[in-house]
């Protein structure tokens, strides 16, 4: 598959994760999840993803005493091994479980056998046969289906210490998929096509003083402009990041238009101490989405080497037609000169006539 496809997302409130026993809904001291819960299980209860892709994985709040039995298709399963070596316990937005690359439909059971297993969402790379109308597919700000124009600089690797300035190695909660993509100055866009009824955008803020401002566009509409920010003093704790803030969202009067979406956004007004931070755009899926087919496109010598190859395969098939026709040629000369006219050295017979 193309890996401009997007992912399937299930937020912890989803049908598709069914909890059983001692699990209940957090919102608390839910700040900076997806929809402002999580899901709490414990010792005595169970949860059970059933799904029709690969790759699935379950992100959530950090318990770092969390002792966790899985289970893939009623047998014992061990996932990939954890990178939250280093992670303080409580961060959230945390990868938990990760069953890796296998496919087809799949029933993924989770027991918190001790500590606290925190849900807050589940991903899934969707197949062929996975039935997509109605589901959220999210395209992380990673996806090369985003096109990116103006001066953007990939931040990532909050866990393990980031690589944008310092402030990311006290975060206290962690970006989808660890990453965000960050224009510090006006005048930068990106552009997102995709088929669906509704459309959303999600990014960041940091606790730092400024104003923030972005411009919204669906299909050749007049760009709408929002103000997120307009803050005078910086926080005194820096840590302090918004994460899961909804920048924009949109639904679509013909919920089942077969006709592809363009969703343009440009920066306003942002500052190296408050960039505009994107994290992630969430669609829904109609009957028409479908997933794209990966698009093989050689360049350079690599290309070279290919249309070299298929000029010698191109040559040796005539070669042989050639040969063939010639063969054809000697053939069919030889057998007219075995069946007509006199050969040499050899007098026709004269045949008498009688009467």
């Amino acid at each position: 598959m193309d890996p401009a496809n997007p992912h399937v997302f299930l937020d912890s409130t989803s049908p598709e994760i069914v909890y059983s026993g001692a699990c209940t809904v957090a919102s608390v001291d839910a700040n900076n999840t997806v929809g402002g819960s999580q899901h709490v299980c414990v010792p005595t209860s169970a949860v059970d993803i059933k799904f029709y892709g690969k790759g699935l994985e379950v992100f959530g709040e950090l318990d770092t005493s969390l002792d966790l039995k899985s289970l893939l298709d009623e047998s014992t399963y061990t996932p990939l091994p954890s990178e939250n070596n280093g992670t303080a316990s409580g961060t959230k937005g945390v990868k938990l479980f990760d069953l890796g690359a296998l496919s087809n439909p799949h029933d993924v059971h989770l027991e918190p056998r001790a500590g606290q297993l925190f849900i807050d969402y589940v991903i899934y790379t969707p197949v062929g046969k996975t039935k997509l109308d109605g589901k959220v597919l999210v395209y992380d700000d990673t996806n090369p289906a985003l096109n990116f124009s103006g001066a953007w600089v990939a931040r990532s690797l909050f866990a393990s210490g980031g690589n944008g300035g310092g402030e990311e190695e006290r975060v206290r909660a962690l970006p989808f998929n660890d990453t965000l993509m960050s224009a510090g100055s006006g005048g930068s866009s990106f552009s997102l096509g995709f088929v669906g009824s509704t459309v959303a955008v999600y990014g960041a803020f940091n606790a730092s003083a400024g104003v923030l401002s972005a411009s919204f566009s669906v299909d050749g509409s007049s760009p709408s402009t929002v103000t997120f920010l307009n803050r005078t003093s910086t926080s005194s704790l820096p840590e302090e990041w918004t994460l899961h803030q909804a920048l924009f969202e949109h639904t679509f009067p013909d919920t089942d238009a077969k006709a592809e979406h363009v969703l343009n956004v440009t920066v306003v007004e942002a500052s190296e101490a408050q960039p505009f931070l994107l994290d992630y755009i969430l669609t829904t899926a109609n009957s028409h989405t479908a997933l794209k087919e990966r698009q093989f496109k050689k360049t350079g010598s690599e290309a070279k080497k290919t249309g070299l190859r298929i000029g010698l395969i191109i040559l040796g098939i005539a070669g042989v037609f050639l040969a063939w026709f010639v063969w054809r040629r000697w053939r069919e000369r030889r057998r007219k000169a075995k069946g007509g006219g006199t050969l040499e050295g050899i007098t026709p017979v004269k045949l008498k006539r009688r009467g």
